[in-house]
């Protein structure tokens, strides 16, 4: 009978191979291991730099211009208007204004909660309210935010803004003028989105 020695089992092709399938084993288990906790690092970091994304747009955009616009949108009270230069010039001369019509039933209520001014620019649209909706769509197309954050902090004034026949009529004017349809897409990809969810 011949004796096995330890010299020899460790020349045997077997425990090679066996020892090499569980040393791989071990060396995947680690690196998934590793990963895993990579992986939720990661996920922390999103979720907390989301958060002060999320605060910070929410500071940008709740200020006092903003909520004076959305008081005069909820009571239908902006007409938007082009004043064209009758001069012959180029329509870069034109003039994109919203003008301040009070319904009546309003009123008496408006003089002491609204501003004195009769006419908004375009560009104070655009700035208090409409790029900011525009940068909602951009920051949720690029997944920095999601549909439920939206929905949670903006849809009421999104579907206000949106649904405004000024606001409508203003969009209309821009993708035409300019010839360019993609003029506040993200607008509408937030709107359709906000809409959707409140269904």
């Amino acid at each position: 009978m011949k004796k096995h020695t330890l010299f020899s089992f460790l020349r045997n092709g077997l425990f090679w191979t066996a020892f090499t399938g569980i040393a791989t084993l071990l060396l995947c288990w680690v690196a998934y291991y590793q990963l895993n906790e990579s992986n939720s690092a990661a996920r922390d970091q999103n979720k907390i730099a989301a958060e002060t994304f999320l605060h910070n747009l929410k500071t940008d955009f709740f200020t006092p211009e903003a909520r004076d616009l959305l008081i005069l949108l909820e009571m239908n009270a902006l007409k938007f208007r082009v004043v064209a230069e009758d001069s012959g010039q180029t329509k870069e001369t034109d003039l994109l204004i919203f003008e301040k019509e009070i319904p009546p039933k309003f009123k008496k209520y408006a003089d002491s909660i609204l501003p004195a001014k009769s006419f908004f620019s375009s560009n104070e649209i655009d700035d208090h309210l409409l790029n900011h909706f525009e940068d909602l769509g951009i920051l949720f197309r690029k997944h920095l935010i999601d549909s439920f954050d939206i929905y949670e902090y903006f849809s009421y004034y999104i579907i206000t803004c949106h649904e405004d026949s000024a606001i409508t009529h203003y969009i209309s004017w821009l993708r035409r003028e300019n010839q360019d349809k993609d003029i506040y897409e993200n607008f509408d990809l937030v709107y359709n989105l906000a809409r959707s969810m409140s269904q």
